[in-house]
């Protein structure tokens, strides 16, 4: 999320798609990892752009703060302890026997600002 975040702030929305997806089509990833990276990207890049960024002005070249945000982002408590108010954990993921229907099917489901984890 930060790497998209980061370079959508200096390549433009555009430049941070290409860079992204051009590491995911030429890395040998798994389809669940490739889907969670893809959209955990699309969060970092577009949904919770701007709230990571901090203010156009004033926040536009405080990396630290930009790193901070998105650390807590990640970090914040759920309601139960070992849940994470912000993703959504799918652990049947990193067992590699789902199929690529399941992960398609499963990662649409997940709202658009939230992360996906599975490790």
């Amino acid at each position: 999320m930060f790497a998209s975040m980061y370079l959508r702030r200096y390549c433009s929305m555009y430049g941070s798609a290409l860079v992204m997806t051009s590491y995911e089509v030429l890395g040998d990833n798994s389809h669940a990892s490739s889907a969670m990276d893809y959209h955990n990207n699309h969060v970092g890049r577009e949904a919770k752009y701007e709230y990571f960024r901090g203010h156009w002005f004033w926040d536009r070249w405080d990396w630290k703060l930009w790193s901070r945000k998105v650390r807590d982002f990640v970090n914040a408590p759920g309601a139960t302890t070992g849940t994470f108010a912000n993703a959504v954990y799918f652990p049947q993921w990193a067992s590699g026997s789902v199929s690529t229907s399941q992960v398609d099917a499963e990662e649409a489901a997940v709202p658009d600002w939230k992360y996906i984890y599975f490790r």
